[in-house]
């Protein structure tokens, strides 16, 4: 049995797919294609950030991995190596939704684009901390979140910075810094920018894309589309 697995940001690079592109017609069409949608979505030409030049974590080079990641998973499928099973995460789990027929990818694209926007322009941070989530919970207030839950004894804090300092503070009092603060990339699973990720919701909706099918997207009970876009992330160790 075959599985894709499609991460979210952290892994892209300028100038990853190009030698597909050169010469895999299948890819050069579906890279082609995501360009075509997103530039009237972006004023920009997706392929710049692809082959040429992109700012680390900028809406481009993200927007660059979901682009490369359809076009390999287009690729593969029309070479017979067929997924019985598609995971994502964070960014992935959208291009899984397009490849499952979830949403259309002229759907997709535009609302990842959104997501992109409101993320980079967040702003704040997160931090990785050497506990467990019932251990961090009491060290959070309205400005911080619990972005993701690593391991058991792992998780990453996200909020904007004063916040995070303060927080910082208090671990290094109680030596559970486990990582030092960095921009906030993961602000999507955090409470930052709520209002802007409820545009992004709407957006959705005009997607067609229902809460219940979002939800069996994220392998959840259907919950508020809000919620599911900017949940915390859960690692399970298996």
């Amino acid at each position: 049995r075959v599985a894709f697995l499609l991460p979210g940001g952290g892994p892209q690079y300028v100038g990853m797919g190009a030698e597909l592109y050169r010469e895999d017609p299948v890819y050069r069409d579906a890279i082609d294609r995501c360009a075509a949608i997103l530039r009237p979505v972006t004023g920009q030409d997706i392929r710049t950030a692809l082959f040429e030049h992109a700012e680390p974590g900028s809406p481009e080079a993200l927007l660059a991995l979901v682009v490369t990641e359809y076009a390999l998973a287009t690729t593969l499928i029309e070479a017979g190596v067929v997924p019985d099973a598609l995971i994502g995460h964070s960014l992935g789990e959208y291009t899984a939704a397009c490849l499952a027929g979830t949403l259309d990818l002229a759907e997709m694209l535009p609302v990842v684009a959104e997501r992109m926007r409101f993320i980079v322009s967040s702003g704040g941070a997160t931090v990785g901390i050497a506990a467990s989530a019932d251990e961090v919970r009491p060290l959070l207030d309205d400005r911080l979140s619990l972005a993701a839950i690593n391991g058991p004894e792992a998780c990453t804090v996200a909020g904007q910075f004063d916040a995070v300092d303060r927080l910082e503070d208090e671990l290094a009092r109680r030596e559970l810094l486990g990582q030092l603060k960095q921009a906030a990339l993961p602000a999507s699973h955090s409470l930052m920018r709520l209002q802007e990720v409820n545009a992004a919701c709407a957006r959705m909706v005009q997607a067609q894309l229902t809460a219940s099918d979002f939800a069996a997207l994220c392998r959840a009970k259907p919950r508020p589309m809000g919620g599911a876009l900017r949940q915390k992330i859960i690692f399970l160790t298996i």
